[in-house]
């Protein structure tokens, strides 16, 4: 007799935000009752069906594939409106709202303002995008620094587009020098388990700025930078002949397979094809 599958959830931490990942198989169209939470509530939901959103004092379609943002305390309960025919799954995010307040206070210079979002349903595809490429960062468990830049940017770019804030955005060139600081930390601690807080406070800029000056100072956020820092690191260890194992811990990667699926999607070919590349180039020089 087969086994029925059942549904299935996962749950990571960051920055007192809390992510969850659902997975529904097909079957009866369910119902959630009435609740609230006490951080701020996003959901990405992929797939599956239409569903029917109870929300200050009104219904709302909650269409597949849309994000949807509740407030704090807010009760609100949802239903499906028919039967799930295939699988689907949710990606469900939890925002602290002492971070809400301050990548807000960041955008807005005020610090007695939390975000409020008219729109419950947001249909905008970069900001989706956005949302995914966190999810994805988080369920691959890539580097803190990354998880966490991603998270402040989702949120500025939230925040910036959807809540009844009005940005002020720091000059570039007032942070010229705090971004060459905090790229020469970057440099020099590559291995390092870094912090985007960490980072803010070389700086002297909240994360929110930090992340956005850098971006445009540099060319990268702080992430993308030090990933490039790693791999050039990489590649001179591989020249050296240094096992991948050995390059991989010494680079700060959290395995073998870590390393090479960042070597290959920045240098085109794996560690190993690019050491014995260099070693046939070297022999021929030699001859």
């Amino acid at each position: 007799m087969t086994q029925r599958k059942s549904h299935s959830a996962k749950a990571w931490l960051l920055q007192n935000s809390i992510f969850e990942f659902y997975h529904y198989v097909p079957g009866a169209a369910e119902a959630m009752p009435n609740h609230s939470h006490d951080d701020y509530q996003m959901c990405l939901s992929i797939g599956g069906t239409d569903a029917e959103f109870y929300y200050r004092g009104s219904y709302h379609l909650l269409p597949a594939n849309s994000l949807s943002i509740v407030h704090p305390s807010e009760m609100h309960k949802v239903r499906q409106l028919e039967d799930r025919k295939w699988n689907s799954c949710q990606w469900m995010l939890y925002v602290n709202p002492t971070l809400m307040h301050q990548v807000t206070a960041s955008l807005s210079g005020r610090y007695n303002t939390f975000p409020f979002f008219s729109k419950m349903i947001i249909l905008d595809s970069n900001l989706i995008h956005s949302y995914l490429q966190l999810c994805h960062a988080i369920s691959n468990s890539t580097s803190t620094l990354e998880q966490e830049s991603r998270l402040i940017a989702l949120l500025g770019q939230l925040i910036q587009h959807y809540a009844n804030v009005q940005s002020e955005p720091l000059p570039v060139k007032f942070a010229h020098k705090q971004i060459q600081k905090v790229r020469a930390y970057l440099e020099e601690h590559f291995a390092e388990n870094i912090t985007l807080d960490q980072l803010a406070r070389i700086a002297y800029l909240s994360p929110y700025h930090l992340n956005r000056v850098f971006s445009q100072t540099v060319g990268l956020p702080p992430h993308k930078y030090r990933l490039q820092v790693q791999i050039e690191r990489a590649r001179s260890l591989l020249l050296q002949g240094m096992p991948l194992k050995r390059i991989a811990a010494e680079t700060g990667f959290a395995d073998q397979s870590h390393l090479t699926r960042h070597f290959k999607r920045l240098m085109r070919v794996t560690p190993g094809q690019y050491q014995l590349q260099d070693r046939k180039n070297v022999r021929g020089f030699v001859s």
